[in-house]
């Protein structure tokens, strides 16, 4: 048999729980856990704790699908939020001012010009909420 590396044999077993190896690749895996009492350890305590296996095969949690759903609306949830606060304080961070003469405008200016502390906190605010929906619309598109 050859040297398999260790870290070769870890990255192998998740598929060797859920029991998805071919018979060579399962037997290799078998074969290093015998010479290696504390990982084979891991592999019971991890198959005893978290897998269930119906006919050699995986199966997971009855609730796994409902747990799913109560997270994936929780977070939708959360991104609804994130995206209204973050449209306010930038609305209000980004609001304009006017100077009217003679029924004609005579300037317009960001008013964050003449408030800078509270509409700066507020550009701030928005810019952390708008990074906050970014990163949970991108986690639940699975690109994140």
């Amino acid at each position: 048999m050859s040297t398999v590396p260790r870290h070769v044999i870890v990255d192998l077993l998740p598929l060797y729980l859920a029991g998805e190896l071919s018979p060579e690749t399962r037997r290799v895996v078998e074969e290093y856990l015998q010479t290696d009492e504390a990982l084979a350890a891991q592999v019971r305590e991890a198959s005893a704790e978290s897998f269930s296996f119906a006919d050699g095969r995986f199966a997971p949690p009855p609730d796994l699908e409902l747990q799913s759903v109560r997270r994936t609306r929780m977070l939708l949830s959360w991104q609804r939020w994130l995206f209204g606060w973050a449209l306010g304080f930038s609305a209000v961070g980004l609001s304009l001012g006017a100077t009217f003469k003679g029924g004609r405008v005579e300037n317009v200016h960001l008013m964050v010009r003449d408030f800078p502390i509270p509409l700066g906190a507020c550009l701030i605010a928005g810019a952390g909420c708008w990074l906050g929906y970014c990163a949970l619309r991108r986690r639940l598109n699975g690109r994140g």
